[in-house]
């Protein structure tokens, strides 16, 4: 779902003016305007996915000087634009921050060593505090929680981005499973309707093109190209790059299982496990660091994605296997060392697929 924010930001407005106009009077109302506005540019430059701690943004009232009511919590960076916020919140991955809104719609920066009571700034500020996802906002006494437009965004004041991505992935994963995607169907030999024992040759291009037109019809406002160029030897397989934002997902597509080789080959089929998924990794978090040395903007995140095709005892797609053998993979996870997405905050958890064998088959 995408949502206009500005007629977003119109609602915020109407919904909120009575609290800033009850606290402040009518420049309340102003300061409610500029904070709903500063905080959609922040957002737009840095994805609200992307932002882990705490987020306070304060316009100050009153006669307060935005300089000023920053430098209590800390010491001060002047910032331009949303942009130059960003880059500071791109760095700030390990303390919460609070920025402060001058009338000139600069910003007014502070790294965080001790964390902030959004209630108490309130008393002479209307302010926007961001904490666990949720999202506040405070004028006086009056503290409510913003309500979010769609399901799919971590922000009421951004679309959806990585979270839409996400969603995107369940739901495509789901169908992966069953083999029930039209495109994926051709990747077993025999077919969908088949044992779905054993993977056609070169698999990852079906896999691939599947995805791709998901990803495609599902994320409206995303770009999605097949193989895109990051290392020169060898691209990522699919990425993803949203309209007015610099948010971007690299996705690197991984298979597991046996599949057939070309005709004339000296082995009749290439067979890959566990280690296949953890060069995936590895390679995924490679693109990435190459990815930043790139561009000065930190907003990729990596996606692997592993179909799972694996079988016990398998010999040929014609097989017929008991469940225990069939089934033998479904709940083995690959383990990975190192385990890129819990030591990096821009590695995603690793999501594997494994693709259903027929159950008419079992014996």
């Amino acid at each position: 779902m995408s949502v206009n924010l500005d007629h977003a930001t119109i609602l915020m407005t109407a919904a909120y003016i009575k609290n800033v106009n009850d606290a402040f009077g009518a420049e309340g109302g102003s300061a409610l305007r500029l904070l709903l506005d500063s905080v959609r540019l922040v957002l737009a430059e840095r994805p609200p996915d992307l932002i882990q701690r705490d987020l306070t943004l304060l316009v100050p009232v009153r006669g307060k000087d935005a300089t000023l009511e920053a430098a209590g919590y800390g010491e001060v960076i002047s910032l331009a634009d949303a942009e130059a916020v960003a880059d500071q919140l791109s760095q700030c991955l390990d303390s919460d921050c609070l920025i402060a809104v001058a009338p000139d719609r600069s910003f007014r920066f502070v790294r965080l060593t001790v964390a902030v009571d959004h209630l108490s700034i309130a008393g002479d500020a209307v302010v926007y505090h961001r904490s666990a996802g949720i999202e506040r906002i405070a004028a006086g006494q009056n503290d409510v929680t913003v309500l979010r437009l769609s399901q799919f965004s971590a922000s009421a004041f951004a679309d959806p981005t990585f979270s839409d991505l996400d969603d995107a992935l369940d739901r495509y994963g789901r169908r992966a499973r069953e083999s029930a995607c039209e495109i994926l169907a051709p990747v077993w030999e025999g077919g969908a309707d088949g044992p779905r024992l054993v993977l056609v040759n070169k698999p990852e291009h079906v896999m691939r093109e599947s995805l791709f037109q998901a990803l495609s019809m599902m994320l409206r406002r995303a770009d999605v190209t097949r193989e895109h160029t990051v290392d020169a030897e060898k691209p990522v397989d699919i990425r993803v790059a949203w309209t007015g934002t610099p948010a971007e997902a690299l996705i690197e597509i991984k298979w597991l299982g046996r599949a057939s080789t070309a005709p004339g080959s000296t082995t009749p089929y290439t067979n890959y496990f566990a280690g296949r998924a953890r060069e995936g990794a590895d390679q995924l978090a490679n693109y990435l660091d190459l990815k930043k040395s790139s561009s000065a903007k930190q907003t990729v995140l990596g996606y692997l994605v592993i179909f799972d095709a694996r079988r016990g005892a398998v010999k040929g797609p014609a097989d017929s296997l008991p469940k225990t053998d069939a089934l033998r993979f479904e709940n083995d996870n690959p383990q990975y060392n190192p385990d890129h997405a819990a030591i990096r905050t821009d590695f995603k958890p690793p999501r594997r697929w494994f693709l259903q064998p027929r159950q008419t088959y079992f014996v």
